[in-house]
């Protein structure tokens, strides 16, 4: 039996930018959008993410491929999913934690399976 794609693409604005005096090589980025919210903790070399800006945020059980230019792609590992009135969703990725919150949902994704996760701007 093939995996189901369970590909999902958010359209958030970065909202809040923060640096992390416990660990001064991260930041700490919070996005919204009307049906999500992702929090995660990004090396600064890494990526920057500037406030208000949109971005497109893809997650997937199965590598994403697309024709946009993701300014980061990662695979990472679910390691919390709580599915009640939303979906909240904890994943690891090098150690570093990504949470996203939805409340809209209609996929299958389960604790330990792989995800992937890319970022792109909006132009």
């Amino acid at each position: 039996m093939g995996q189901i794609n369970n590909q999902k693409v958010f359209r958030v604005t970065a909202q809040l930018i923060d640096n992390m005096p416990k660990a001064p090589e991260l930041f700490h980025v919070v996005m919204f959008s009307q049906d999500a919210k992702i929090s995660m903790q990004i090396p600064k070399k890494i990526l920057t993410i500037e406030r208000s800006k949109e971005y497109l945020v893809y997650i997937d059980n199965k590598p994403i491929s697309s024709e946009e230019k993701f300014v980061l792609y990662m695979q990472g590992k679910i390691v919390s999913l709580y599915k009640n009135d939303k979906l909240r969703m904890n994943i690891s990725i090098g150690g570093l934690i990504v949470s996203i919150e939805t409340s809209k949902y209609n996929y299958d994704f389960k604790i330990g399976e792989n995800i992937y996760l890319a970022i792109t701007t909006i132009v």
